[in-house]
């Protein structure tokens, strides 16, 4: 009976989240909100509906999720090479990211006491990368300007992928330093990092061609195709790892591939499994919420509490503000690029793997940081971010209708088209906003 009563719980959520979905995106309220709080709700902090998740069932959970959007939106990434598309994305992941990697991995190793240095760079990595979708008004509001949600809607689409390598070598580094062998870093990057490049490339490409073929003599269909994408996905990363390799690499790559490969014919095919993906994020956000959040924020310390504080925006945004330095734009944009870095699925997923792959007691202070900082994020930047990103976007209107020459205004074509998280709202007289028909044409 509990197995029945979970599944009735969970099926009841997921009914009554779809019946208010659309609505629900034009408030506060956020899917990653919802999932995590119901997670806790169901979990042995409430009604113990969901406490028997395994780690095994974990472990499927967050990876699958992680899968699905590593490839999904690396294959929906569009290389153009307009310097106004191109710029801030290329600062943010170019710049910012690693800044933001070094001061955390700085600030950790002074606050949080008992950390080896490869630890406190790894709760680093692993809070570097953002995820749109836990605040995704901020990519979404049609009120902020096109640049500047492009430009953060890039960022958290590839950001994660770029963090798999660097957690991968100190994971490696860990391993080393337990071994006594420096040289097991460089084995260890080689070994996980190359045939997963490799897999990727390959089954990513070949899928994709396959598909466009199919697709072109009429033997496939919009549905099947979505269905394809999903399992070209689970293939990279099963083929990978059957070698020992990064599976979050070859996915993250074979999404790439797979784009390029689709992009001429089928430009549109990996937004048909998208629905998919967010379903499964949403699902992995609820068994975190059940299985991890209760027993790892019972373990918080002060010092925890002001270093996720810090991530959250020191170590967020003066990175940003520095990788912006020569671009023209507004403190007030700069401040909203800053604050727009909420942290998600993959700070969830990375950290769920260290506690796996490398249990030890530094390693449980890293993944009791990183939850407590991400539970926060979901909260602080869901319940912020359309309020936020509406006040900013009415500012950038009214100073532009004013006649000031914004760099914030310049045109710029989107380089990455994630339904989840961008609903195709238009802009109503008065700067109210509504979702566009499904025909895809504006209202007057």
């Amino acid at each position: 009976m509990p197995a029945e009563i979970a599944v009735i719980a969970v099926a009841v959520l997921l009914v009554a989240y779809a019946l208010v979905a659309r609505r629900l995106t034009t408030t506060p309220v956020t899917g990653p909100i919802v999932f995590v709080s119901a997670g806790m709700l169901l979990g042995p902090a409430g009604t113990d509906t969901l406490a028997d998740i395994s780690i095994e069932t974990l472990r499927l959970v967050v990876e699958a999720a992680l899968v699905l959007v590593l490839f999904t939106d690396s294959a929906a990434f569009r290389l153009r090479w307009r310097r106004s598309d191109l710029e801030l994305p290329a600062r943010l992941l170019g710049i910012g990211l690693p800044l933001t990697i070094a001061l955390g991995t700085v600030l950790a190793a002074v606050m949080i006491g008992g950390l080896e240095l490869w630890e406190a760079a790894a709760l680093a990595v692993i809070l570097a990368p953002t995820d749109g979708a836990v605040g995704q008004a901020i990519v979404s509001n049609p009120l902020v300007p096109s640049r500047i949600r492009g430009a953060l809607n890039v960022e958290s689409g590839l950001n994660d992928g770029i963090a798999v390598p660097f957690l991968s070598i100190l994971l490696a580094a860990g391993e080393a330093e337990a071994s006594g062998d420096p040289m097991y870093i460089l084995v260890t990057f080689a070994t996980a990092l190359v045939p997963a490049l490799l897999v990727g490339v390959v089954v990513g490409w070949t899928g994709g061609k396959l598909l466009v073929l199919a697709a072109r003599r009429g033997w496939t269909s919009p549905g099947w195709s979505a269905v394809a994408v999903i399992a070209i996905a689970a293939l990279t990363y099963v083929g990978a790892d059957a070698l020992a390799a990064s599976g979050f690499v070859s996915a993250f790559v074979g999404g790439l591939a797979f784009g390029v490969a689709t992009r001429a014919e089928m430009p549109d095919t990996p937004e048909l499994a998208e629905g998919i993906t967010h379903l499964a994020a949403l699902i992995a956000f609820m068994v975190v919420g059940a299985a991890v959040l209760d027993p790892e924020l019972q373990q918080i310390t002060p010092s925890m509490a002001v270093y996720a504080l810090l991530s959250l925006t020191v170590v967020r945004m003066l990175p940003v503000a520095v990788s912006m330095i020569g671009s023209g734009l507004r403190p007030r944009t700069i401040l909203y690029l800053g604050w727009s870095g909420p942290r998600g699925l993959a700070t969830i997923v990375f950290a769920t793997i260290l506690l796996l792959d490398a249990p030890g007691a530094g390693v449980t202070l890293v993944v009791t940081v990183a939850v407590l900082t991400s539970t926060i994020s979901v909260y602080a930047h869901g319940l912020t971010a359309w309020p936020l990103s509406s006040r900013y976007g009415r500012w950038f209107r009214e100073t532009k209708a004013a006649g000031a020459t914004l760099a914030e205004a310049q045109p710029s074509e989107p380089l990455m088209r994630r339904r989840r998280m961008e609903p195709d709202f238009v802009i109503l007289r008065g700067g109210t906003t509504t979702e566009a028909p499904s025909d895809g044409r504006l209202s007057p």
